[in-house]
């Protein structure tokens, strides 16, 4: 074995010590480092958790609907009191009746206490349905003559004037409405105005539209018949077969007309985030958030239907505090 003095040796063993402590302190440094990771990212976990806000989403519909303030004309005729008297009922409100049949009797005053006071029938000159809530605008506002009238002036003198109050069993003046019949298997026809704003394609004559009365989830079609522009808007007239009984009562009724149904998973827009070249959202998962592609079907106001999500799923509304 050859010799090695002594200097050399303790030279070697020097810079193996040094090594050593040098991979001891870049070991250090590292176990410091991956520890203040590991801290940095359980505190940024914990101020997300801190500011999240979660909702759980499910499955609904969205309507891109248009308010609208529609005339109401049907095809109906109204009966007055041949005299004064007394009003009895015999086809009641929203019946059938075919034509020729009795609809009510008017009890006339007799002239002395022995006299049989006399009784006048009210007949159906045509089949309809029966509706006591006449209101004097019978043959003004008809499904011929609707779209020739001032529909704004019309709409204001029905909104001070109109009664559509329903005639009651008792005493009638000669001459006063009491009944009228109205034709449902004709259409009956809607005249409203919306802005062109509102249509990015306008509507055409014989399109089908889909409308609802506010409040109520049941939704009816309508074909249009007439369009005019004027002045920013459109004016349109259509008809409709299968409505609901509130429209047999009113001359001017506040509607919706809907444009757009999107169906899927409802989320608030501001769940919604961009990263790279898709777009989603975040989800809930064990104290973590994940991000999950969506498909947006559609948008309105503040909401958005996606699909690619589970009804009862949970994601985050403020993406903001993650960030892309």
């Amino acid at each position: 074995m050859p010799y090695t003095p002594r200097r050399l040796r303790l030279e070697k063993e020097r810079r193996k010590q040094v090594v050593s402590r040098k991979f001891v302190q870049l070991l250090g440094i590292a176990f410091l480092v991956l520890l203040a990771w590991l801290l940095i990212g359980q505190a940024q976990k914990l101020i997300i958790n801190q500011l999240a806000k979660t909702i759980r989403v499910d499955y609904g519909e969205l309507e891109d609907k248009i308010a609208v303030s529609a005339i109401v004309a049907r095809h109906e005729w109204v009966f007055n009191a041949p005299v004064s008297g007394t009003l009895q009922v015999i086809a009641k409100e929203g019946q059938r009746v075919p034509e020729g049949a009795v609809i009510a009797k008017i009890v006339g005053e007799g002239s002395t206490q022995d006299m049989e006071k006399p009784q006048y029938a009210i007949y159906a000159n045509k089949a309809g349905i029966v509706c006591y809530h006449p209101d004097s605008m019978e043959s003004v506002v008809t499904p011929a003559a609707t779209f020739n009238l001032d529909v704004e002036a019309l709409k204001e003198n029905l909104k001070t004037s109109s009664d559509t109050s329903p005639v009651k069993e008792g005493m009638l003046n000669s001459g006063s409405p009491v009944v009228k019949v109205i034709n449902n298997l004709k259409p009956l026809v809607l005249d409203f105005t919306v802005p062109k704003a509102a249509y990015q394609e306008l509507p055409k004559v014989g399109d089908e539209i889909v409308l609802k009365v506010p409040g109520n989830t049941k939704k009816w079609q309508a074909e249009v018949t007439k369009i005019v522009a004027q002045k920013g808007e459109l004016r349109i007239q259509a008809e409709s077969s299968n409505y609901p009984d509130i429209l047999l009562h009113q001359r001017l009724i506040d509607l919706e007309l809907v444009k757009h149904n999107y169906r899927g998973i409802i989320i608030p827009t501001s769940a919604l985030i961009n990263k790279g070249e898709s777009q989603g959202v975040f989800k809930a998962l064990t104290g973590d958030f994940r991000f999950a592609e969506v498909e947006v079907k559609g948008r309105v106001g503040d909401n958005a239907a996606v699909s690619g999500l589970e009804p009862g799923d949970e994601i985050l509304v403020n993406p903001g505090i993650i960030g892309k």
